[in-house]
């Protein structure tokens, strides 16, 4: 029984041995976009380790295509985090001074010097933002001239990288895809319970 269904058994300790030593590698889409999730040293990190696997990293065509196709809206998304961040913190600030300014005949605080600290305070956090808006993968515009990421990713997987479906073959791998979507969605998603309750009356 375990020779007719291998793939649903637990590799034994030689062939988890096996994989480890020989196995390949193959990278997904999800995998190169978190690089632009990464700082910098995780970043490094990560790639290093992807380097020291060599020739058993591999990367599908697909897997790349999306990369390409998805980086830009990555870096967005991080850039309107860093921008949504900058506006809470200025509102924020906004708001404690406004709160500070309502204080009036207090026997220990001082107004006047609870602002200042409050302003210095906010400063501070706001240079250190916009420190932070400097780095190139943070900014759709500078990653149009420079693009660490990307130079590392073309780098790490030159001469890696599978070849691309016909177009007939891609023809039908989409077909498929929207097929499945679309028969997910008349199935109310739970495709696996319809089924269950389908053949719940043949299995009593």
């Amino acid at each position: 029984m375990r020779e007719q269904f291998a793939a649903y058994y637990p590799p034994d300790p030689e062939r988890r041995r096996e994989f480890v030593i020989a196995g390949l590698v193959a990278l997904d889409t999800n995998v190169l976009l978190d690089l632009y999730r990464m700082n910098t040293d995780a970043r490094e990190d990560v790639l290093g380790l992807f380097g020291q696997l060599g020739d058993r990293l591999w990367v599908p065509h697909q897997a790349a295509l999306e990369f390409h196709q998805n980086r830009f809206t990555v870096i967005h998304d991080q850039e309107q985090v860093l921008k949504k961040l900058q506006k809470d913190v200025a509102d924020s600030g906004d708001d404690l001074m406004r709160i500070v300014g309502n204080v009036r005949n207090h026997p220990i605080i001082d107004r006047k010097a609870l602002e200042s600290v409050i302003r210095e305070a906010f400063a501070e956090v706001r240079s250190y933002l916009e420190g932070l808006g400097q780095e190139p993968i943070l900014s759709i515009k500078t990653a149009m001239d420079s693009d660490p990421v990307l130079d590392a990713v073309t780098t790490l997987l030159a001469d890696k990288t599978g070849p691309a479906y016909p177009p007939e073959e891609m023809a039908r791998v989409e077909q498929g895809q929207a097929t499945s979507r679309l028969r997910g969605r008349e199935e109310g998603g739970q495709p696996g319970r319809r089924r269950l309750r389908a053949l719940a009356p043949a299995a009593r």
